[in-house]
């Protein structure tokens, strides 16, 4: 009778690892799949537009979402900028004008994105946002040309488009 009291005995903690081991499995697979998603969403992203011809411009990773702490050790992508370089036109001016896909992730976790078309001075290293819908010729194609600080998104989409010309 004593052997099987100590076979037992010595299964109890075989099954409390076993019970702590189960537990610490599922704090990982919650903890997971919100970090796994929060730094790969932009890869599933950048393959789909790469196939439709874009390229990426710019990426940009700098929220800090608090309740997603792993964040703040470091910050996921949530905007990338694309453009299609096949599609550069220069103009006689110089300008170069071509549509830039803006692709934003944000703090809800939804994707949105827009399409601007614009323009590039590479000389000056500046862009402009060309208002399609303006009817009055005069008034579009009056530009308010922007320069960027190097590191930020609008800086990386000049240089990308300007160094494909």
């Amino acid at each position: 009778m004593r052997r099987g009291f100590e076979s037992e005995c010595s299964t109890v903690p075989i099954l409390h690892f076993m019970a702590i081991l189960d537990v610490m499995k599922k704090i990982i697979e919650i903890l997971a799949l919100p970090i796994y998603n929060d730094y790969s969403w932009d890869d599933a992203v950048i393959r789909q537009r790469e196939t439709e011809g874009w390229a990426v411009a710019s990426t940009l990773g700098n929220v800090i979402d608090i309740t997603a702490p792993w964040t703040i050790f470091k910050q996921p992508i949530d905007q990338i900028a694309f453009v299609k370089p096949d599609e550069i036109s220069i103009a006689p001016t110089g300008f170069i004008f071509i549509d830039v896909l803006w692709v934003r992730r944000g703090m809800r976790k939804e994707t949105e994105s827009e399409t601007s078309f614009t323009a590039f001075d590479c000389e000056r290293g500046m862009s402009a946002y060309v208002d399609l819908d303006e009817k009055d010729l005069g008034k579009a194609l009056q530009f308010e040309w922007r320069s960027f600080n190097e590191g930020l998104p609008g800086h990386d989409v000049i240089s990308f488009v300007c160094s494909h010309v």
